[in-house]
Order: structure tokens, then sequence, then C-alpha cells
């Protein structure tokens, strides 16, 4: 915290790490994959996070650190699970991946027993697999992209208190409005969650999920 670039250099490692410990003087931060794909969610390059931290090192840096760093960014959005439009599987979830050389997909084999190309994609069983298929890819370090959208289910009835139980009119505020917003136009492309901070209302970001 003595370092006179203290404040700048904290906000630019909380882009790509995340702190563990914060002790009086000494902040540790740790490079997770996680961290590098919510970096590379905000646009944050992996060339942008390698001269970075290259510039603010005291020593060099690892090559372990290089590779990692480069193929945790490289695998961010490499697979993508979407709905077919078409074909004898359409309307059925599928994995698909965007560059089949960076894709945890198995190879298939021909009739003459040689190793195909890999497969570009895989078909979902069902609905229900979604999550526990994310959930396995994540695990290999392979996140998924989830562009399938949503299943419309049963409208759900409700209505606003016109004024509060303290008496003062009930409205909902800006920025609950400028998150949904922000939701919906994500949805558009796919899935999302609302994050707002303690007291932003919650009712809002649960009922939004």
């Amino acid at each position: 915290m003595d370092h006179p670039r203290y404040e700048e250099v904290r906000d630019r490692l909380l882009r790509f790490a995340e702190l563990e410990k914060s002790p009086a003087r000494i902040h540790t931060y740790r490079i997770s994959p996680i961290s590098i794909w919510n970096a590379a969610a905000l646009g944050v390059t992996a060339e942008e996070i390698l001269k970075f931290l290259e510039a603010n090192s005291r020593y060099g840096l690892p090559k372990s650190v290089l590779e990692k760093v480069t193929t945790w960014h490289k695998r961010y959005g490499a697979l993508v699970l979407e709905r077919l439009k078409t074909g004898r599987h359409a309307g059925k979830l599928a994995i698909v991946a965007r560059d089949a050389g960076c894709s945890p997909m198995p190879r298939k084999r021909n009739r003459s027993r040689r190793t195909s190309p890999r497969s570009s994609r895989g078909i979902l069983g069902g609905e229900e697999q979604r999550g526990a298929v994310k959930q396995a890819l994540t695990d290999l370090e392979y996140p998924v992209e989830d562009l399938a959208g949503y299943v419309a289910g049963a409208p759900l009835a409700m209505s606003f208190r016109a004024v509060t139980r303290g008496g003062i009119p009930f409205q909902v505020r800006q920025y609950q409005i400028e998150a949904v917003d922000a939701f919906h136009a994500g949805s558009a492309r796919g899935s999302g969650v609302i994050v707002l901070p303690c007291g932003a209302g919650r009712p809002w970001s649960a009922s939004s999920r």
C-alpha cells in the first residue's frame, strides 16, 4: 500500500485477479481460470494482462504463468450452447465448438478406423442436462457461453403497491430499471444473472434470474 501507484495497480489487478488476503501492507491476489474468463467477458485481452504483469513484476514472469493465462483466455467463448434451428435435431440444445482445435470434445472414428477431425458439435439429450454439462465442461476449464435462451414458462401474476408501508409513494429506482433492461438486452443473446449490492432491491434481482 506504500507504493505510489498502489490504487492504479490495484484497480488494474482486480480486472483479472481475485483478492485473497489484505493485511495492513501486503495484499495477495490470485489468478485463476474464472478470473481470466471474467476479464475476457469484460473485453480485457490476454496481451493486456500479460503486458501489465510484465511491466509491474519485480522479477520475470514464469513461463507457466504466460502459458496458463493465454490458454485460459483462449478457451473463453470457444464452446457455445445453442438451440439448433434446422436439421433432424432442430429444437434441441447443442454444444458447438467455434474452434475445433480448442475443444475437449472427443474424436470420432470412421469405418476405416482412422481418427477423424474432432466433432464441432455435441447434442444434449434433454433440457435437464443443461446445467450438468456446463458444470462438467467448466471443471475441465472449458467455460460454455450459453446462447440457447430460455424456455417460455407459465406467466406469474404480480402487482406493486401504490404506497409503501411508510406512506411513501412506491416507485422502482432508476438503477433497478437499468439493471433489468441490461439483463433483457443480454438475454436476447442467451442467459444472464443480475448482480446488485446489498440493499439494492433483492426482489428485483431474484425475480429476474
